[in-house]
């Protein structure tokens, strides 16, 4: 699993074996949590027609609509490979 693309404060977009995964930043009240989603065949369409824009509206649907998404959460089984994209990610970008 690998970071593509990312919005900082708001989600990252993964690649894993063909697959993609959003793991979208959401507030509920006083909490700060993540979903992670693998994208459907609908979703990767969109991604691929309108890139990072359509991730971008994506997230924030995640976030508006947090009980729709929730069935599809997948955070715990994919946490250790998120974890190590991640940090991957941070170590090989340049921060200025």
């Amino acid at each position: 699993m690998y970071v593509m693309l990312h919005e900082p404060g708001s989600w990252f977009l993964f690649e894993q074996d063909r697959k993609f995964y959003l793991d979208a930043r959401c507030s509920r009240s006083f909490v700060d949590f993540s979903i992670l989603i693998e994208l459907n065949e609908e979703e990767c369409e969109g991604y691929q027609a309108e890139g990072k824009a359509f991730i971008d509206q994506l997230a924030t649907r995640i976030n508006a609509c947090q009980n729709e998404f929730l069935p599809r959460d997948i955070t715990n089984a994919h946490l250790a490979a998120v974890s190590q994209a991640v940090s991957e990610w941070r170590e090989t970008t340049v921060r200025h």
